[in-house]
């Protein structure tokens, strides 16, 4: 089978996928099933990682947030960030972050400078408003 720890398949894989889902088809099917339409959600199971992070935190017409931007976690600060948001509701101590490694191979662990350049480029056109929003 193929291998996790394959940089070749790692870029084959995010560009196959971000490609099958174009960020505006995305976002219309998300308008759908907000409206009440899409059935049993198998559309958001099968596009879980592709889900910009922008349609959790604001309302449908982009401009309106849900989650307050203090709320916001980062995921490269979520060790500090998250006990803190959790202290602010006096949920310390009741939920807690599990540290687990993921995405370790055999050999080594891949991390984005293993992403060929035009992976990146479509990351970023994929993502631009994530990136605008958060940073």
């Amino acid at each position: 089978g193929k291998r996790s720890d394959d940089v070749k398949v790692l870029n084959h894989w995010v560009e196959e996928m971000l490609r099958k889902v174009n960020p505006e088809g995305l976002h219309r099917k998300l308008e759908g099933l907000r409206d009440g339409a899409g059935g049993d959600g198998s559309f958001i199971l099968r596009t879980k990682h592709l889900m910009p992070q922008v349609e959790y935190v604001f309302e449908s017409d982009g401009k309106t947030r849900l989650v307050p931007e203090e709320n916001t976690l980062h995921f490269e600060n979520l060790a500090v960030e998250f006990p803190k948001l959790m202290a602010k509701y006096s949920m310390d101590g009741r939920v807690r972050l599990l540290a687990k490694k993921v995405n370790v191979g055999k050999n080594k662990t891949l991390t984005h400078r293993d992403l060929y350049p035009a992976t990146v480029k479509l990351i970023n056109d994929f993502f631009r408003r994530d990136f605008e929003e958060f940073g």
